[in-house]
């Protein structure tokens, strides 16, 4: 008895393995983590729109520069991912949005007034790194939706 559990557990772990490698595809629509290194020097530059919680593009091109790389876990709020041509994750990172500011309206008396105010409406620019086999690029709201997808397939390194 104890032999035969022994066979069954085997077979088992063996069909696990063998139906779990056998193809390197995600099997849902989200990203699979893939540790890539982008290209010292270069970066996406992605100008955008924001308006009342939604992005449009402006612009996105490759140009020399250098933009921030982490690895390791991303902190809560706005994120971006670049992806390859197989949904692979090639990078993965947060980003800030100001939306919120300070604002000192002018105050007759002396006196410091104002408070925190919110913009509706702003153009801002993420650096992106660069990943030679990069296709898209994808933007995150901090509740996981996506907001922006952008195709960088046609852009190289010049």
């Amino acid at each position: 008895m104890k032999k035969n559990c022994i066979v069954l557990v085997a077979i088992v772990a063996i069909s696990a393995l063998v139906s779990g490698c056998s193809e390197n595809k995600p099997t849902s629509n989200t990203t699979t983590a893939v540790i890539s290194t982008p290209v010292t020097g270069t970066i996406y530059s992605l100008s955008y729109n924001y308006e009342n919680g939604k992005f449009s593009l402006i612009d996105v091109h490759v140009k020399p520069g250098d933009a921030p790389y982490r690895t390791g876990r991303i902190r809560p709020g706005y994120k971006y991912e670049v992806l390859s041509s197989r949904g692979e994750v090639l990078g993965s990172f947060g980003f800030d949005l100001p939306v919120v500011y300070y604002d000192y309206p002018p105050s007759g008396a002396g006196q410091l007034t104002g408070g925190i105010s919110e913009q509706k409406i702003l153009t801002g620019t993420i650096l992106i790194p660069y990943f030679v086999n990069g296709t898209t690029i994808i933007l995150y709201d901090p509740n996981g939706n996506r907001v922006l997808v952008v195709s960088v397939s046609k852009l190289t390194n010049n």
